[in-house]
């Protein structure tokens, strides 16, 4: 196995030797008419009972709602949509966040999902 350069190296993503808290993986949905997320996972279920975003779906019937993933990453979470594209509204990435961490939103404003919706 040849060696690689330390220069190389220090451009090599971190991995920390802390076990991580949690799933690998959290599926969530965002709600436009109840301005909530929804955030589920599949840690410790039964390979029968595992959800998707189609059960998720089941509690959001809002048409225009928002599916997606979140992963745990040093410093925060990496959330995409359900394709693994980035999410475009801040709100909802604030929103998702915020339901991940169990905390509640303080602030008011409106995302644009919201503001299609209410068209």
């Amino acid at each position: 196995m040849s060696q690689i350069p330390k220069d190389f190296l220090t451009l090599l993503p971190k991995l920390s030797a802390a076990p991580e808290e949690g799933p690998v993986y959290y599926l969530w949905v965002y709600d436009p008419q109840e301005d909530k997320a929804i955030v589920e996972h599949n840690e410790d279920r039964h390979p029968a009972e595992h959800i998707d975003h189609r059960h998720l779906a089941d509690r959001v019937p809002h048409p225009d709602r928002v599916h997606g993933f979140a992963y745990r990453i040093p410093g925060g979470w990496r959330i995409t949509t359900q394709e693994h594209r980035p999410v475009e509204d801040p709100h909802v990435l604030r929103t998702v966040r915020l339901a991940l961490e169990g905390k509640k939103r303080k602030d008011t404003s409106k995302s644009q999902v919201q503001s299609r919706a209410l068209r």
